[in-house]
């Protein structure tokens, strides 16, 4: 699959989800470190998602914590609610570890997820990984969230 074959799968499954989006640049051209933003069709509060793909032709090779940590300034920079990596392959513990320090700025989705999304998978339970069981609003004051 090429890089921009891969792109627009993820532009099919983001549909799918319920997402419209817009393709920033091409292929190999500036895109300022987002491939695609994207915004829920029927949102009651729009939130608006910069994509980036990340697409290898070695199956072996590793996301690191470079793209991550782009990412995450790109979505402050430009007044973004978050963003998503996606990648054909897998993340590095620091790429990972990266992330989980920001899980409201950056998630990642790896080739895991893009079989489940293949599958047609949208709602798994691991699409939540990333969201705590329970948010402290204020002092002894938590509220659960749903799983």
């Amino acid at each position: 699959m090429s890089p921009d074959a891969f792109e627009l799968l993820i532009c099919d499954r983001l549909s799918k989800f319920g997402y419209d989006f817009a393709r920033v640049g091409r292929v190999n051209q500036r895109d300022g470190g987002i491939d695609m933003i994207a915004w829920q069709r029927e949102a009651l509060v729009p939130i608006l998602l910069a994509v980036q793909a990340k697409h290898t032709a070695d199956p072996n090779k590793h996301i690191g914590p470079s793209p991550v940590r782009d990412l995450a300034g790109t979505v402050q920079q430009h007044g973004l609610n978050a963003g998503l990596l996606v990648t054909n392959t897998t993340f590095t513990p620091d790429a990972k570890w990266f992330a989980q320090k920001q899980p409201l700025i950056v998630r990642l989705r790896d080739m895991r997820d893009l079989q489940q999304w293949l599958l047609g998978e949208f709602s798994a339970e691991d699409a939540w990984r990333e969201i705590p069981i329970e948010i402290e609003v204020c002092p002894g004051m938590r509220v659960p969230l749903p799983r």
